[in-house]
């Protein structure tokens, strides 16, 4: 018997007698599938949960990655060895747990309008950057600069270029030649100074009004 995985590059193979194998999937394995299609059964966190469509929002993986809370109140210095190799032996899991709680309330956030209590959308971070790199060096030709100034090997980042030709004189000829694009959405506590925006579900909610 072979399992051959494409996207994980993985080939195996096995030996088994087939009334064993017959066996195992009728004694085995088709009990837990029925329970399942009913709804039934146990949940078993684990490696395999990265498969599910409800990895972000199953209580059995939050209560299995929320235990390391039991170490909250320690400070490093009095974790037990065998509570730092706990807490190691978990932490990828957790992280992984972590990142989809996070996407999936983005994604809420973001395309559904959805609000969390504590959180705002706001714009991530984000760089000027030339809207045309031609018509910046044309601009800047045309103001007395040489092209050797103001080419490296590509043009001059925003921040040397400001430099060389100067805050006001920057402004004035280049400004409406810098753009700044919106950053990227992401969730962040009440008390973060930056504004909230708009989810993408309201922008297209008012559009079509």
């Amino acid at each position: 018997m072979t399992i051959h995985q494409p996207r994980l590059d993985s080939v195996s193979t096995d030996e088994m007698p087939v009334d064993e194998l017959t066996n195992w999937g009728e004694a085995t394995i088709k009990p837990i599938a029925a329970l399942a299609f009913k709804g039934e059964g146990a949940f078993q966190p684990g490696e395999h949960c990265r498969f599910c469509k409800v990895k972000a929002t199953c209580r059995a993986r939050a209560d299995e990655n929320l235990k390391l809370a039991e170490h909250d109140f320690k400070k490093p210095p009095l974790l037990t060895d065998d509570e730092i190799v706990e807490i190691l032996a978990a932490a990828d899991e957790l992280q992984s747990w972590i990142s989809d709680v996070q996407a999936y309330a983005l994604d809420q956030a973001v395309n559904h309008g959805r609000e969390w209590p504590g959180f705002k959308l706001i714009e991530g971070r984000s760089y000027r950057r030339y809207a045309d790199e031609a018509e910046v060096t044309e601009v800047l030709v045309a103001a007395g600069f040489d092209e050797e100034e103001i080419y490296t090997k590509s043009l001059l980042g925003i921040t040397a270029m400001e430099k060389l030709v100067g805050k006001k004189q920057f402004n004035e000829i280049l400004g409406t030649l810098i753009i700044k694009p919106p950053g990227k959405p992401r969730l962040a506590p009440e008390s973060d100074n930056r504004p909230a925006i708009k989810s993408t579900a309201e922008i297209d909610f008012k559009e079509e009004l």
